[in-house]
């Protein structure tokens, strides 16, 4: 058994609702966060029994947006972790946005023994950032990102690829100015529109027009741009420094265990998912009564689980490890083998070539037929 745990904690708290997002967040205030936050420490000490024979390594706070609440909260939850949780923490990453994150809450994130921010900056570009609905300029995120690095804690930027106003250069130029402050990861997204957001409804007016051709134009110019400065991609929309991997992430795509904490937080451990309601009254409710009930619980047989290894190893640079397969491996290296032209093959593993990732999704299905 793999006895390290991934712990992600889920905040769902933003000043403002972005214009392409549709993740569980609210605006709430302090009272609302306050509840949440202790509803949340309450869910750390109704889980850590059932982990006892776990040693939890890497923690993520996610959301919505974690630096929007109130200074000292991140720090009681991470107290609240290593006081119930048997921990041994080699990465701690909080997300933040740069409107939001402060020198006093960089001081409180180093106190609460987080060792890596993961910034949405989205784009440098004034109209990009207005069309997308962010909350922040150009400034703003240059001059947060500077206070992390500045600070000693490894950054990670987001920023998204095929955005309106966007071209190749302006895409270069933001990885450019973000590698010159020290950002060691990069995580480069293409845009999704996802229905019911505002940004969907106004592509679908015709306000803006969504091109399959040049959004793969950006994102191989994005993916030259950080080769060029030192990155290696590691995964379909990740490029990190030697060493700066996001060990948390991997987890992901390796199918390794990982607990979900907090309302709509997901959970994988052995062949089982599971995830917390992601309704955050219903969640709070929960909290109120002394029960943390998953919402819902998938069991994977051996077959879906395996699929879901192929899918999730074929985003990753280091692709899929077929020596550990036995006669399943023999399975999918015929597969890649029929068609080599898009597969590197050897050494026990198969991954899909590099310059396929932009079509990743269409490539891997290659291995299912």
């Amino acid at each position: 058994m793999n006895n390290l745990l991934g712990v992600y904690i889920h905040i769902p708290f933003c000043r403002g609702r972005c214009k392409y997002c549709d993740f569980v967040s609210s605006t709430g205030g302090e009272d609302a966060m306050r509840e949440y936050v202790a509803a949340l420490i309450g869910e750390i000490k109704f889980r850590a029994p059932s982990y006892r024979d776990y040693i939890v390594d890497t923690l993520f706070i996610g959301g919505g947006t974690p630096s929007a609440l109130y200074l000292g909260a991140v720090k009681e939850i991470t107290d609240a972790l290593r006081r119930n949780f048997n921990c041994a923490i080699r990465e701690a990453t909080a997300e933040c946005n740069p409107e939001s994150l402060t020198s006093a809450k960089l001081d409180e994130y180093m106190g609460a023994g987080i060792t890596r921010i993961s910034m949405g900056v989205q784009s440098l570009s004034r109209d990009t950032l207005s069309a997308l609905g962010r909350r922040h300029t150009a400034r703003q995120a240059v001059d947060a990102a500077t206070l992390v690095v500045n600070g000693g804690l490894d950054l990670s930027c987001d920023i998204m690829l095929a955005t309106p106003y966007q071209s190749e250069e302006s895409a270069k130029r933001d990885i450019e100015t973000l590698a010159d402050i020290g950002a060691g990861h990069i995580s480069a997204y293409m845009l999704s529109l996802e229905q019911g957001t505002a940004l969907a409804a106004e592509y679908g007016s015709g306000k803006y027009v969504y091109d399959d051709d040049y959004a793969a134009d950006i994102y191989s110019a994005a993916s030259e741009a950080l080769c060029g400065r030192g990155f290696d991609i590691y995964e379909v929309s990740n490029w990190a420094k030697e060493g700066r991997q996001c060990q948390h992430n991997l987890k992901y795509w390796r199918r390794q265990p990982y607990l979900g904490l907090g309302a709509a937080a997901h959970s994988l451990i052995g062949n089982t998912r599971f995830y917390n309601s992601h309704d955050v009254r219903r969640y709070l409710d929960g909290a109120g009564s002394g029960e943390y009930p998953s919402t819902a619980e998938a069991r994977l047989s051996a077959s879906e689980a395996e699929e879901e290894l192929v899918m999730l190893s074929l985003r990753t640079a280091e692709g899929l490890d077929i020596s550990a397969m036995g006669d399943a491996g023999l399975k999918y290296s015929d597969r890649a083998r029929r068609h080599s032209a898009y597969f590197n093959i050897g050494d026990g593993r198969i991954s899909v070539k590099k310059e396929y990732f932009p079509v990743l999704s269409r490539v891997t299905l290659l291995m299912t037929d």
